[in-house]
């Protein structure tokens, strides 16, 4: 089971770093921002976890969490940008095809423009 060790640091999704300041069988001393309070270890079949008041925090959310997160985001934001690149790219084809079809560049420009327009991103 994972559980909090002092003196590291670990990691909630919306609130920041935590760094353990002191850890008993029952609580953990947390500073967060400079405050410093103390609260009770609850033992979850993840492993242990302080309920903060605000996101929960985990012991298993610790530095190496905090860069497989950063990786994955880094991939996603690599992975979208690929995607955008594609369909920049298929949208000047597009324009393209309609410009060498005789279609006047005003005319192919409210094509477009009608296209974005259309989609909807929910």
């Amino acid at each position: 089971m994972t559980q909090f060790e002092e003196g590291k640091y670990y990691y909630s999704g919306t609130c920041g770093r935590y760094f353990i300041v002191k850890r008993t069988a029952k609580t953990v001393t947390l500073k967060h921002y400079g405050k410093t309070k103390r609260y009770r270890i609850k033992t979850w079949p993840c492993g242990e976890v302080v309920l903060t008041g605000g996101a929960p925090l985990y012991a298993s959310h610790n530095e190496e969490w905090r860069k497989r997160i950063a990786e994955r985001e880094t991939q996603e934001a690599e992975a979208a940008a690929a995607y955008r690149t594609a369909g920049e790219a298929a949208d000047a084809e597009q324009f393209a095809r309609m410009m060498n079809n005789g279609m006047s560049f005003e005319a192919a420009e409210l094509v477009m423009n009608a296209k974005r327009e259309g989609l909807c991103i929910c």
